[in-house]
């Protein structure tokens, strides 16, 4: 799990510093090669160092960006994040940006130095997802019946395993007018897409069925009758 998608981001960011190794090293060689006078371009390079030093400050800070990105883990490769407006899973961390793939299949380069300067959501870090289905009686409803519902999809729901953090699960009336009552619920599921999905259709199902059964009859929406 999580120590092979680390050594993935860490082989990711290593190619990278490989890359600038070989041209760093292959630039002095061809120098060497061709005569050119090493001291006096060292020397040289001292006043345009300044220069240089300003032009690559942006690629200085990219690269720290992806050091600290590999220190401190906000997400590895493989993981679905959002940061700095950008939502998609990681493909690389390079040694200046780190490559993302957003769901609509496109692919978004982002500087490292601004992901390490922005908030950094990781989807994939989730231990659970919240399920939060709400339902509308006729205002003329049953206490005690609205009661009966509450409980038994509460209990149902608990009952089944995809179910978890029971203390802060609840179905509750949240708003009473006079024309509808409405019933809210709070869940939870494992972390999970397809539970998530799965698991609110047999919630709105089974509480479709728990209201039919309790003789509550389910809010519609009257359409004013025009003047």
């Amino acid at each position: 799990g999580d120590n092979m998608a680390a050594r993935r981001s860490l082989a990711s960011v290593a190619e990278s510093i490989g890359r600038l190794a070989v041209v760093v090293v292959g630039f002095f060689v061809v120098a060497g090669l061709f005569g050119v006078n090493l001291n006096g371009l060292i020397a040289g390079l001292g006043i345009t160092g300044l220069a240089l030093a300003l032009a690559a400050r942006d690629s200085v800070a990219n690269v720290f960006g992806a050091i600290s990105i590999i220190v401190d883990q906000p997400f590895h490769v493989g993981d679905w994040i959002i940061v700095d407006g950008v939502e998609g899973e990681v493909i690389t961390i390079g040694l200046r940006t780190t490559m993302l793939r957003t769901g609509a299949d496109t692919m978004v380069t982002i500087p490292n130095s601004n992901i390490t300067n922005s908030p950094v959501e990781n989807f994939s870090q989730r231990r659970f997802r919240r399920i939060r289905p709400s339902f509308e009686f006729e205002g003329d409803s049953d206490g005690s019946s609205l009661r009966e519902f509450c409980e038994s999809v509460y209990e149902q729901v608990l009952a089944d395993p995809r179910a978890t953090k029971s203390d802060d699960s609840w179905v509750r009336v949240t708003e009473s007018l006079p024309s509808k009552i409405t019933v809210s619920s709070n869940f939870y599921c494992l972390s999970s897409a397809k539970t998530q999905r799965e698991f609110t259709e047999d919630i709105l199902l089974m509480a479709r069925a728990g209201g039919i059964e309790s003789g509550l009859k389910f809010h519609e929406p009257r359409r004013r009758t025009q003047m």
